[in-house]
């Protein structure tokens, strides 16, 4: 009966990090709150907002990214980060770690991020790609984000930007989706012993 159970044990406790999903997440930018236009109106000076949105396969409890301004975005000024709900933040989405975001819970996807407001110059030269940024104080991951799982499991995050479009006639589609890997908060310390 005990070697049964010590085998019971073992196969669950070998068997469980197989069993761990990719939760597919993925960060996405759109021009308006409704995630109706991914074309962000460039042509008239003003403030324009760029709203993002969380998606995947399975709840989060954080992410961190970063939206630096194109170059094509000549002239433009970050003005404010402003999230969807209280939660803990660190940082900007314009400084090299980024805005580190921590929900407080285990929270379902799809998630409104939040918007993040520009003051446009008016009159941008040409069509160009706004990307979610990798934060570029980090090292340790290549993806444009992180998020966590809900066993603080980290993930790359895939991204998809929008489209800065100074005439309206700006096709849209920057970004892709691309393949994430899981990543644990001790491999993140022993980077920096």
């Amino acid at each position: 009966m005990k070697s049964s159970l010590l085998v019971l044990v073992a196969v669950m406790v070998f068997a469980c990090p197989a069993l761990a999903q990719n939760p597919n997440y993925h960060l996405e930018l759109y021009a308006d709150a409704t995630q109706s236009s991914c074309g962000l109106d460039a042509a008239q000076a003003g403030v324009v907002s760029v709203h993002a949105f969380l998606k995947g396969d399975a709840p989060t409890t954080g992410f961190l990214f970063a939206l630096y301004l194109p170059s094509c975005f000549a002239g433009a000024t970050w003005l404010d980060d402003h999230t969807a709900q209280p939660w803990a933040t660190i940082g900007s989405t314009q400084i090299p770690m980024g805005l580190s975001v921590g929900t407080g819970a285990c929270v379902s996807l799809p998630l409104y991020v939040g918007h993040f407001d520009f003051m446009a110059p008016g009159g941008t030269a040409s069509c160009c790609a706004f990307d979610v940024s990798h934060p570029t104080g980090w090292t340790y991951f290549s993806s444009p984000a992180l998020a966590t799982d809900c066993d603080f499991k980290e993930w790359e995050v895939s991204a998809r930007g929008l489209t800065v479009n100074p005439s309206g006639t700006c096709a849209c589609g920057s970004g892709t989706f691309l393949a994430t890997e899981p990543s644990t908060w001790g491999h993140v310390k022993s980077l920096y012993r």
